[in-house]
């Protein structure tokens, strides 16, 4: 019911493409193209398409996106909580025989095999038809979306053709698709005698996200950054003077969140520099304390660095209670580490719709921005500043051991 309400009022604003409604499928596509076909050969022009192939389009699309697309075009209200809420908190398991897996959590994508998938999937891929400017005709059905230019002159075709293979790609990176440079193919209809100049398409090249964490140069991580990996030779320098700071950390960080686990209040560090939930060592006795069944997991490590370490850990799913509402939060806990602190990571955020203030010292659920929720503060945080400064005249290379403050984070409250 909520699909056919969906198409019907999408299909009326005109904003969904014609060749969306039942009567249509991909054989009308088909026919499209074979009459331009047909009209180039008649009047002896060429006619060059491109079909394309979209990597994993399902997997892959942005669910934000697909809110963003609705609010703007008027859908407002309980529809557009509905389909957050269907969206949102998608887990999934996977079975071998009788053996089940770790519940492992949708962080993007459509769910597969819901009736409501094909027409969320189309409003946020159905822009692309509307990257192409005058004089290249295309058309979309689902995820295969097909642009061809008919012309006398191929030089004109190739660089048309070009600027909206550059457009399409630039739309992909902004919306969460990428196009396969493998699979999309580019082919030449034409029945003009003669020899022809073969078509010269490229894709744009993908640059490299990745960054030196140092000194930020493109494609190294620190540890293998040519600019900051200096040969051993080099790192011999003699020490004149040394100047030592001592400082102190808080006992809770700035962005602790309160809830309750296990009949326990606590207070938990939110992370968003953290992709998954960490246990810390009280939390973690407390969960054996209570029996939670915990599974062996090898997992790596990417340190801020880009070092890679493999570690064993133990991986549990938990219930939290968050201000009334229940998230079940998969948390790693690493058994040989002493004393660290339970991180509420980027999964725990996106699970229970959280947006942080980190500038306010305040955070919300994102359905209602209205009412914010304070940070905890520790009271025994709050100390006066002693600065301590200490300068040591050293006339040779030699080791000054020094002595830093421990701390502590009590996570259970």
């Amino acid at each position: 019911m909520i699909n056919s309400t969906l198409v019907h009022a999408l299909v009326k604003k005109k904003w969904l493409s014609p060749f969306f409604k039942a009567v249509f499928d991909l054989v009308d596509n088909i026919l499209l193209l074979e009459n331009s076909i047909r009209e180039a050969f008649v009047s002896k022009k060429h006619l060059v398409s491109i079909l394309f192939d979209m990597e994993k389009a399902y997997d892959k699309t942005w669910r934000y996106g697909i809110l963003k697309d609705l609010y703007g075009i008027g859908f407002k209200g309980n529809l557009s909580i509905f389909i957050q809420n269907f969206l949102k908190t998608r887990s999934f398991r996977v079975r071998i025989g009788n053996t089940l897996s770790d519940v492992f959590y949708q962080e993007e994508a459509v769910p597969q095999d819901s009736v409501l998938s094909v027409i969320l999937f189309t409003i946020k891929i159905n822009d692309v038809i509307k990257q192409l400017p005058t004089g290249v005709n295309g058309s979309l059905f689902v995820d295969d979306l097909e642009i061809h230019c008919s012309r006398e002159d191929m030089d004109f075709i190739e660089r048309k053709l070009q600027e909206d293979v550059n457009k399409i790609s630039e739309w992909g990176k902004k919306n969460g698709f990428q196009i396969s440079s493998q699979k999309t193919i580019a082919i030449h209809f034409c029945r003009r005698r003669g020899l022809h100049v073969d078509l010269k398409l490229s894709s744009p090249e993908r640059k490299s996200s990745i960054r030196c964490y140092g000194c930020g140069y493109p494609g190294f991580i620190q540890s293998k950054c040519p600019k900051c990996t200096k040969p051993k030779e080099e790192l011999k320098t003699v020490v004149q003077s040394v100047k030592l700071y001592a400082a102190e950390s808080p006992d809770s960080p700035s962005s602790s969140i309160c809830l309750t686990v296990c009949g326990r209040d606590a207070a938990f560090c939110a992370d968003t520099g953290a992709s998954n939930s960490i246990a810390g060592e009280e939390f973690f006795k407390l969960l054996r304390d209570h029996k939670f069944r915990f599974y062996k997991r090898d997992i790596t490590m990417v340190l801020a660095d880009g070092k890679e370490r493999n570690v064993e850990a133990l991986t549990t799913t938990v219930n939290l209670n968050v201000e009334g509402k229940i998230v079940r939060v998969k948390f790693i806990a690493l058994p040989e580490a002493k004393g660290n602190r339970t991180l509420l990571g980027t999964d725990f955020l996106q699970a229970a719709a959280i947006v942080l203030n980190i500038q306010n010292g305040t955070w919300h659920f994102s359905e209602n921005p209205h009412k914010q929720f304070s940070f905890y503060k520790n009271p025994s945080d709050v100390k006066e500043n002693l600065p301590t400064i200490s300068s040591h005249k050293v006339t040779s290379p030699e080791t000054i051991p020094v002595a830093l403050p421990e701390t502590s984070v009590p996570v259970i409250l």
